[in-house]
């Protein structure tokens, strides 16, 4: 069912599955596996850092199933990322919050955690700033916006 969808990329984002098992049947199964470690506290930075012009490139190519345990807090901050970083520049909405709305009695606290962290190492990295401030500020207000709203 998946196949005949047009899924034909499966991007995880949980952290590492030690048995392999997923990338196994995706390649069993002819999907293209990308692994893009999210984590609320931060820890997995310079790997997403790092693999961040991949993952955009994969979402833009579409047709991709994106997964955590979930399918809401990590794939929250994923899209949150993708978007402040890269597809904001692009003219491409926001994406729809789902794990961190303030109905569901969430916050964006965890979102922005990363966001930030992901700027830092990111202009450590770079030696620039990934954009200027007020700009991120601003795509980050627009972001706790999105996680008032009750419906989508």
């Amino acid at each position: 069912m998946i196949r005949e969808s047009g899924i034909s990329i499966y991007i995880d984002l949980r952290e590492a599955d030690k048995s392999e098992r997923l990338p196994h049947l995706c390649e069993l199964h002819g999907f293209q596996y990308f692994h893009y470690p999210v984590d609320k506290r931060s820890k997995n930075i310079p790997q997403m850092v790092e693999n961040f012009p991949k993952l955009c490139e994969l979402i833009d190519k579409g047709c991709f199933y994106i997964a955590c345990a979930q399918g809401l807090h990590r794939t929250d901050i994923a899209l949150c990322t993708y978007w402040v970083f890269y597809a904001a520049d692009m003219g491409i909405a926001p994406p729809a919050i789902w794990g961190y709305r303030q109905a569901d009695g969430h916050d964006t606290s965890k979102i922005m955690r990363v966001l930030n962290a992901f700027y830092q190492f990111k202009s450590e990295k770079d030696g620039k700033d990934p954009m200027p401030m007020d700009v991120f500020r601003e795509r980050k207000e627009i972001i706790k916006e999105l996680s008032r709203k009750d419906e989508y």
